[in-house]
């Protein structure tokens, strides 16, 4: 049998890999394919047949997916075949079972902290926390307590934008009216705007600073 975490092959369109005994192609435009407990060899076009082989191996770590809105726990390893049009995934859990996806299948999102300048300014912010004054019940520092509890950013959040601004950049939406919880005059509208806007700036602003001198205080 192929392994699945090295070979994928789908058959129109079909992931079939874990049902293969074994695969040949014969030029110009022929798939020999055996499956499992079936000794007869079947000839396929190479137009319905897709095999793909070294994937990339990835961390799962820094990585989150799910399937069908569904967020898939507890996964050890992460493969990814990919050609010139397509993507698919191999997927390795802690009790031993493996899957595959398809690409359009899965929700990838991968962490900002894989980055070594988000990591870097992370961690920096973390230790800024751990000397924060304010304890906890139990007496450590409270900040720095939900700190460590972090060990994924989404790539896709607005910290991730903060950690590293060059990399992560804001998406640009139409620009929308702000909704405010209270009544307000055109000149407090103005006034709550500009302050938006001002604040975006500065924190746009200290991160960079952050970035090119992470360890200044």
């Amino acid at each position: 049998m192929l392994a699945p975490s090295q070979n994928l092959i789908a058959i129109n369109g079909c992931i079939r890999t874990t049902q293969i005994e074994s695969c040949r192609y014969e030029a110009p435009n022929k798939y020999y394919i055996v499956f499992t407990g079936n000794p007869k060899e079947y000839a396929y076009g190479a137009d319905k047949v897709l095999w793909l082989k070294n994937p990339e191996s990835l961390d799962p770590v820094v990585y989150q997916l799910a399937h069908n809105g569904r967020r898939l726990t507890n996964i050890v390893a992460i493969f990814r075949f990919r050609d010139y049009t397509q993507t698919y995934w191999h997927l390795r859990f802690e009790n031993g079972t493996e899957k595959s996806y398809k690409g359009s299948d899965l929700q990838v999102t991968g962490s900002c902290l894989a980055d070594s300048v988000s990591n870097n300014i992370f961690q920096y912010l973390q230790q800024v926390a751990a000397v924060n004054a304010l304890p906890g019940d139990d007496g450590t520092a409270l900040l720095a307590k939900q700190y460590d509890k972090v060990r994924f950013v989404s790539d896709e959040t607005a910290l991730a934008t903060y950690l590293n601004p060059g990399l992560f950049r804001p998406k640009m939406y139409a620009k929308r009216r702000l909704i405010y919880p209270f009544g307000s005059n055109a000149s407090q509208l103005k006034a709550v705007q500009k302050a938006v806007n001002g604040v975006k700036l500065k924190v746009f602003r200290l991160t960079s600073q952050l970035s090119r001198h992470p360890h200044q205080s």
